[in-house]
């Protein structure tokens, strides 16, 4: 009898096992499904994504980032090599974004429009970033993460409505 208890036993820890190995697939099956619908979004949305570890200045990015930017794929960034590909003019209001995103303030929340030159024949462009920080348990910025997006078209028709608006009331 109780040789036939451990066989009854062992059969039904197979069966847990198959059913949990089926469940297991089928929740890795939906993980990929949810990631490979992120993807799409994302990609349909023309952003780039971005990851910015507060303490060691180091910046994960996608190759979308690194393309706006005017960089190489596989470029390493941190925070003050993406700096650099920033048009002087707008660099130090970006980084004061940056430090105050990370110091809390508008609740970490980050938003600020600037301009890249990227390297070598890297066109200029318009570029939005948006952010949030996130915090340790003390307040403490430990990670600003977003998205960058292409706005040079926008730019363009702002300064093309400027000129003629301009154009419009200088000669009446």
């Amino acid at each position: 009898i109780r040789a036939q208890e451990l066989a009854e036993e062992a059969n039904a820890n197979k069966l847990r096992a198959e059913t949990n190995a089926r469940e297991l697939r089928a929740l890795s099956d939906r993980l990929t499904q949810s990631e490979e619908r992120q993807r799409r979004m994302i990609e349909a949305s023309g952003a780039g994504l971005w990851d910015l570890e507060a303490a060691t200045g180091q910046l994960a990015t996608d190759a979308r980032v690194l393309e706006l930017l005017g960089l190489p794929p596989r470029t390493a960034l941190t925070l003050d090599s993406s700096l650099a590909c920033i048009l002087h003019e707008d660099r130090q209001r970006v980084s004061l974004a940056v430090s105050n995103a990370l110091a809390g303030v508008n609740e970490g929340r980050f938003l600020v429009e600037f301009r890249t030159h990227g390297l070598g024949d890297a066109p200029e462009r318009w570029v939005e970033s948006r952010a949030h920080a996130l915090f340790d348990a003390d307040g403490r910025g430990m990670r600003l993460a977003g998205v960058l997006l292409d706005i040079t078209v926008r730019k363009q028709a702002e300064a093309a409505r400027e000129a003629v608006m301009e154009a419009l009331s200088v000669h009446p």
